[in-house]
Order: C-alpha cells, then structure tokens, then sequence
C-alpha cells in the first residue's frame, strides 16, 4: 500500500519508524528529505527523513471519545512520576504561598542548610527579631508541601505562644492547636498527642508528670519539633564535666528527642549591649544523641 503523505498534517498523531511514543506533528516541511516536527512525552522535537523512511510512519487514528480502558495501575505510577517531577521545580515553592518579604539570611538558614540534609538536628543561635519564627515557619511549610511535614511540633515558652500560633497563621497559612490542659478534658478516651497534628505547647506544661506521661505512651511520632528558647533547658555539671543534676524540661527535651524526625533548636543571642555568652549546648546535647546536630549562627 502506497503511503499518503497528504496525511501528514499539523495535529496529526504519529509513530516515527523504531520509536515507541505516539508524537503529535506541529510542522512538516516536505522535499527530497521531509523535516517533522513534533511534540511528544520527551518534548519538542524535529527529525529529518527520506521518502523511502518516509514509507515507516505510522499514521495513529483519533478516537473522538477517549476509552478510557488503559491500565489504571500503570496510569497511577505516570501521574506519581510527573508529580515527582514537577513537585521541586521551584526549589522555593513555600515563598510563592506565603505572607513574607524573607530577608537572605533567613533563606540561607532554610534552603542553604535545613532542606539539605535528610535528617537534620540544628542549633539556630540568632539575635532577637533577627526573624527566627519565619525561618520555623518557612521550614514548616517547605516539609509540609514536599509530604514530609505531617506532624509539627513546637516547643515554646508559655507567654510566646500566641505569637507563634497568630505568625504561623498569618504569614503562612498554617493553623496550630495550643495544647493545654483542656485538650486532655476534652478527650478522656484518648491521647491529645494521637489527636492532634499541628501543636504548639509550653515547655513549662509539657514537663509535668501527666503531660509527660501521655506523650511518652503515644502512639505517633513527630516530623518535626522546633524548640524555642532553648537557653531556658539546664543542667548541672559537676568538676569533671558529667551531668550532676538534669532540670525537668531537659529531662522533656530528652523524651521528646526520641519521637521526631526533623528538630531546628531556637536560641537567642544576647542583644548587642549584653554581655557575650558562649552557645548553651545542653539542649543541643539533649536532642542530638541520635544524630549528629548542625550550630547555624550567624555572625
């Protein structure tokens, strides 16, 4: 049978001779040698053939109405992989949905050293308003738009957390539970830490027997915990330099170190006419046993 290449057409679905792919001609430039070009799953494309090659395309007629008959587990893994593709195509994906004017340090913090590592502990030492809550909240919701995110957990004094909980839903969208004593009254039959997803609780509240307790008998863990102030966790050491005495919230710093995946530890530097004080490492050391602990500061 004689080909027609009157068919080739803009539009028209083809096979190019040894390939796989259905393409879709965009221009066709006909002669002694025909040039076509094409769209197709690789993307743009242009081959040049003889008239005798010419003979091997394969004409794919149009249905009008799709069949919709092809394999839905190979259909499944197609979508996954193109998610895949796309998903980090804009390595700074949280800025384009969220309410800040980041400065270069902050993103520095977050795209330079935190979404580097796979599994990462950091110790953030930064001046007071050097902006330390958009850096937890850019974090957060980076881990939250690559699937990674799912449970949050921050750790912060009682009286900033309001400000966390109102900075965290404005600027990026991210609604938190402030645990207290309530959320227990409120579900006798379960665990708070079970219930809730996102939560910002107080240091001083997460200390106590009964709140300990229940996160320790939880059946969840944490992606990420992000540890406010951690000047505030002390221990005591003796004249060779071992721990002598652990305050009650190192000793919920150390339970909670167990349960997360992801930790960024908040430490404020002295403000400029304070005197300098070294980097207090006792709740780096409390949440770092497991894996080695990276000091962020910025001079």
């Amino acid at each position: 049978m004689t080909f027609d290449a009157s068919r080739l057409t803009p539009d028209a679905a083809i096979r190019l001779p040894g390939a796989q792919d259905v393409v879709t001609l965009i221009a066709v430039k006909a002669g002694p040698f025909w040039t076509l070009t094409y769209d197709g799953p690789g993307g743009l494309g242009q081959v040049t053939l003889s008239e005798e090659e010419l003979a091997a395309v394969e004409l794919i007629e149009r249905s009008a109405t799709p069949a919709f008959n092809a394999d839905p587990h190979r259909f499944r893994l197609g979508v996954e992989a193109h998610r895949i593709k796309v998903a980090f195509a804009h390595d700074m994906a949280a800025l384009a949905v969220s309410n800040i004017q980041p400065l270069p340090h902050q993103l520095e913090a977050v795209y330079d050293c935190f979404l580097r590592e796979p599994r990462t502990r950091f110790l953030l030492a930064d001046d007071p308003g050097a902006g330390k809550t958009i850096m937890a909240g850019l974090y957060m919701k980076e881990l939250i738009l690559r699937r990674a995110g799912d449970r949050i957990l921050v750790i912060t004094p009682a009286n900033l957390r309001p400000q966390w909980a109102r900075e965290l839903s404005e600027r990026f969208d991210l609604p938190f539970t402030q645990l207290e004593s309530g959320n227990f009254d409120a579900h006798p039959g379960e665990n708070p830490w079970d219930v809730y997803n996102h939560v910002i609780v107080s240091r001083d509240f997460l200390k106590t027997d009964r709140v300990r307790e229940a996160f320790d008998n939880a059946e969840r863990g944490w992606d990420l915990a992000v540890l406010d102030e951690a000047h505030g966790y002390t221990i005591a050491v003796d004249g060779k330099g071992l721990i002598s005495n652990k305050s009650e919230r190192y000793k919920a710093a150390e339970l909670v170190s167990k349960s997360f995946w992801f930790c960024v530890i908040w430490r404020c530097m002295p403000a400029p006419n304070e005197p300098p004080v070294p980097i207090p490492l006792a709740p780096a050391r409390a949440f770092c046993e497991a894996s080695a602990c990276i000091i962020f500061c910025r001079i």
